[in-house]
């Protein structure tokens, strides 16, 4: 085997471990977040859950909130895949986007944790003058997973109006989720109203929006009149 080859699977296992460690802090990070809380979490919690030193820490994420800010990010994608994984196949433009809705409404069982977790992060930063690089890298998912945004599945573009309505529907259904998650069991013990009802009344209300006020007069628009 030639020195080039070595070097080369050498570089290829150092950056495996690095990534699996990396992807082991934000593993422990996330527990402790579900468990106690973002602001009631330390890097040395973190440190002892990863199993590793704080010199380790240290060495990937430069302080709590930054971690946080990669499981926000996590969550997103979790909540945007499943959305699209409710997206029949050769679907596209407003049909994908009604379905992916629907999907992430359907999906809230699985996904309770994160949408527990989003409210919790969203309520931090609130009070907090997040690194730039990371809000800009947090809001630029937060933006796509509210509206499934995705050029791939969606590769149409639509008028000022259809847009910020699709914006405006995609984060009232994220919150409205986020609110379900953290009181959804103190609402059905104390109040009780019945969760389950209660998404399917926020999907014909989801519907009844599409239908009514964003289906009926969306445009595709192109590059240039944008």
């Amino acid at each position: 085997m030639s020195e080039q080859s070595n070097l080369e699977r050498y570089r290829a296992e150092r950056e495996n471990r690095e990534s699996e460690r990396r992807t082991a802090i934000v593993d422990a990070a996330e527990a402790l977040f579900l468990e106690r809380g973002i602001v009631d979490t330390t890097m040395m919690d973190i440190a002892d859950r990863a199993g590793v030193s704080r010199v380790t820490l240290y060495r990937y994420f430069s302080e709590r909130d930054h971690v946080a800010y990669m499981v926000a990010g996590r969550m997103l994608g979790q909540l945007a895949a499943a959305a699209r994984a409710g997206v029949p196949p050769g679907a596209q433009g407003l049909d994908a986007t009604r379905a992916g809705l629907i999907a992430l409404v359907d999906s809230f069982d699985e996904h309770h944790d994160a949408h527990r977790f989003l409210v919790m992060f969203d309520n931090m930063i609130l009070f907090r003058e997040p690194a730039k690089q990371w809000e800009r890298w947090y809001r630029s998912r937060s933006i796509r997973a509210a509206s499934f945004d995705d050029a791939e599945l969606f590769p149409e573009r639509y008028d000022p109006d259809t847009a910020n309505r699709l914006v405006a529907l995609g984060n009232a259904t994220m919150g409205a989720l986020g609110r379900f998650a953290m009181q959804g069991e103190l609402l059905t013990r104390e109040k009780g109203i019945n969760l389950e009802a209660q998404l399917e009344s926020l999907k014909d209300l989801v519907l009844g929006y599409f239908d009514s006020r964003i289906a009926p007069h969306a445009t595709v628009v192109g590059e240039d009149e944008l």
